[in-house]
């Protein structure tokens, strides 16, 4: 059995990709890279069923958000090691699409903790 479902994204959706669970829903699914990146979310959720939501969603109205950084810089740090920049994937994360959940340079120096 696969482990995880790919599903096309809804066009009106920012983000390239995310995940529920075991299902991945892509804006582009051949887009390996977003694949790869997804499944990291895949793993962390079945490894933090709950927590990996409390702390994803639930503390963003906080702002600095370590945990959120840190599961999106595991995720990047695949897309590093397939030739992007550290410091572009860093200021995705340090950016608004993640809710400005850190500084950039603490993005990079988390991102590089999984390279």
């Amino acid at each position: 059995m696969n482990p995880y479902d790919v599903h096309r994204l809804w066009s009106w959706f920012p983000a390239l990709g995310i995940t529920f669970g075991r299902h991945i829903f892509m804006r582009d699914p051949g887009s390996v890279l977003t694949l790869a990146h997804e499944r990291v979310h895949v793993r962390q959720q079945a490894e933090h069923p709950v927590w990996f939501w409390v702390s994803y969603l639930l503390l963003l109205p906080l702002g600095w958000n370590p945990w959120r950084m840190r599961w999106e810089a595991e995720a990047y740090a695949v897309q590093v090691r397939a030739g992007h920049p550290v410091e572009g994937v860093a200021r995705v994360i340090a950016g608004p699409m993640y809710g400005w959940c850190c500084r950039r340079k603490a993005a990079e120096e988390a991102v590089r903790k999984f390279l």
